[in-house]
């Protein structure tokens, strides 16, 4: 039976459609049973017989009817699938629970920025700027794999001037995030007969991404000074990975001593070094420290940098700026591949990098920074714990004088509505953590709150080692 209601705005030949699938599915019309001829249907509830003809072809195009000619419609032979009862599915294993952690008022958690460019106009009206071009341009395209051109001369002139990096806009690879700039590098290197190693503790982003895409990390001790160079000497031909300007997450900087050695170390064994320069613009005591890549002479050094802490972690734009050695196979394994980051951001960032405004952006956003710092390490009572890390970044450790380990740290810390977090999950070999570290970030409390967070951290740090 088809009920026909010609005062709604879906189409006739939908209704048909909609109810005559219906009752195949639910098996009220079975298998080679013969459909109204479409004539008659339609003389029946006083329609189109265009209508019905649109149903059933609709039909036949999605395979639940056959036509045969002189002799009508008739339904296919379908088999089906024993429904299931939902009612006995447990969805609940499945739902996204919102973490307590996000609504406590005082989260000292690492990435998220509450200073972002979305408060500053000028990248405001590059965005704008960049829907006029797309308006304005003939056609939008697919833009190749490495990016928009005039966006990469930019980056190369930008990372030469304030970096040292040495580069031609070829070598600039865009890409839709820091994560996304790891996963093709770990690919570049699939069939290589590098091993891979990274520094312990470190990202472990880095080491979970490498880990599924089939590679096995080598832990790198890191020392008051960065890596340990005895541990790196002794692995044959390696893809090791550095974040030689700030460690994450310790902040040991890596000297030029060791930066020399690691240089030599790549050019005889064939080795590369992934260069993270991943927070590179917040030094807030001393100069910016001069890229690892800006010294090699042998083009053995894959620079990578992101956006996400200077502009905003959403954007989701980094960039790697590959050894000329690597190009063809870059060129041969992403072919076919598209940019996968949105043209308008593309033309917006270009703009915002050569009018001189990110870099004015960048300078404010340090000095914001520098001033957070300043207050959050005067104001924290260092009677009970060690600073580790704090001159640069947007984080650092405390090693805090008790005997609870970090789960109970964090644990406590929560009762006074204050968040932090532990370092565990950043060690390869994780019976080396410190068990009384926790990790600090302050760049999500706004300014005007932390003298409370600092407050309730005091209060939760001196009742944890009464």
């Amino acid at each position: 039976m088809i009920t026909i209601n010609k005062n709604t705005e879906t189409p006739i030949y939908k209704q048909i459609y909609e109810q005559i699938k219906r009752d195949i599915l639910n098996g009220s019309l079975t298998s080679g049973m013969r459909l109204p001829a479409s004539r008659s249907l339609a003389a029946e509830y006083h329609i189109s017989r265009n209508s019905v003809v649109a149903a059933y072809d609709q039909l036949v195009i999605e395979g639940f009817i056959t036509s045969k000619t002189g002799s009508g419609y008739y339904v296919e032979e379908l088999h089906f699938l024993p429904k299931r009862d939902h009612d006995k599915v447990d969805r609940t294993q499945y739902s996204s629970k919102k973490s307590t952690v996000e609504e406590l008022k005082y989260n000292f958690r690492y990435g998220n920025l509450e200073y972002n460019c979305y408060q500053d106009s000028n990248w405001r009206k590059c965005i704008n700027a960049a829907m006029d071009v797309l308006a304005n341009s003939q056609s939008t395209n697919y833009l190749p794999a490495e990016g928009l051109q005039s966006l990469r001369e930019e980056l190369a002139l930008f990372l030469r001037r304030t970096r040292g990096v040495n580069c031609i806009p070829e070598q600039v690879i865009v890409t839709s995030g820091h994560q996304y700039a790891l996963d093709i590098i770990s690919k570049l290197f699939i069939s290589r007969d590098h091993s891979f190693a990274m520094e312990d503790p470190g990202y472990d982003g880095c080491r979970e991404l490498f880990i599924r895409n089939g590679h096995t990390p080598i832990a790198i001790p890191v020392e008051t000074d960065g890596i340990n160079l005895d541990a790196v000497y002794k692995i044959k031909k390696s893809l090791l990975y550095i974040t030689p300007s700030h460690q994450f997450p310790t902040g040991s900087i890596l000297p030029v001593s060791k930066r020399l050695s690691l240089l030599e170390y790549a050019a005889k064994t064939g080795s590369f070094i992934i260069e993270d320069d991943y927070d590179s613009e917040l030094r807030y005591n001393a100069m910016p420290i001069p890229s690892l890549q800006s010294m090699d002479e042998h083009d053995r050094t894959i620079y990578i940098g992101t956006f996400s802490k200077s502009l905003s972690p959403d954007l989701r734009i980094a960039y790697i700026i590959l050894p000329l050695c690597l190009l063809n196979e870059y060129r041969k394994k992403f072919r076919i591949s598209n940019s996968s980051v949105p043209t308008i951001l593309q033309i917006a960032l270009c703009e915002y990098i050569k009018s001189g405004n990110y870099e004015r952006y960048v300078n404010a956003i340090r000095t914001h920074y520098k001033h957070k710092n300043a207050k959050i390490l005067s104001g924290l009572n260092l009677d009970s714990c060690d600073i580790i890390g704090s001159a640069a970044g947007l984080h650092f450790l405390i090693n805090i004088h008790t005997s609870s380990d970090q789960d109970d740290i964090v644990n406590h810390f929560l009762k006074y509505d204050v968040a932090v977090y532990p370092t565990k999950r950043y060690w390869i070999r994780k019976e080396l953590c410190p068990e009384h570290q926790i990790l600090v970030g302050y760049s999500s409390i706004p300014y005007q709150k932390l003298d409370k967070a600092i407050e309730q951290f005091n209060r939760a740090l001196e009742t944890l080692c009464v």
